[in-house]
């Protein structure tokens, strides 16, 4: 997306970091809108998803994932800002030094069940899905 922007091949697109940063320090872009802020604030950007069937037979592994997801998430929460850098970078593979400019997500243990539920209203409304309630796919551990 950056790149086809950048060589005028589209004139507007949706950009995630790290390439949100590096186009804006390029001064070659500029942001209209931070589309997850202006549609749903507070709105999660990801989430982990598995098959009924394989929560059903490995319900015990699911919940030690998620143990393991919410103790690193913990950590990266409660980490000096240097050492929470350090470790995305490792992970990421993002030179640090980017890492200490981009704008990082909120890192959440729970999942905004109700942000989901508004985001799919909002894809209902432009007749991308039908609605429904999405209570209905979020496993309770």
């Amino acid at each position: 997306m950056a790149e086809a922007l950048l060589n005028n091949r589209i004139d507007a697109g949706w950009v995630v970091e790290p390439f949100v940063t590096v186009m804006m320090q390029s001064g070659k872009a500029r942001a209209l809108v931070y589309a997850f802020h202006a549609n749903i604030p507070g709105m999660d950007i990801s989430a982990y998803f598995a098959k009924d069937s394989w929560l059903r037979t490995n319900a015990d592994g699911a919940r030690r994932f998620k143990r393991a997801v919410d103790r690193a998430t913990a950590f990266i929460n409660d980490s000096p800002r240097e050492e929470r850098n350090a470790w995305i970078a490792k992970f990421t593979g993002v030179r640090v030094e980017l890492v200490e400019r981009m704008t990082l997500p909120l890192f959440t243990t729970e999942l905004n069940v109700e942000s989901l539920q508004a985001n799919l209203e909002l894809a209902a409304s432009q007749g991308l899905v039908k609605a429904f309630d999405v209570r209905t796919m979020v496993w309770k551990p």
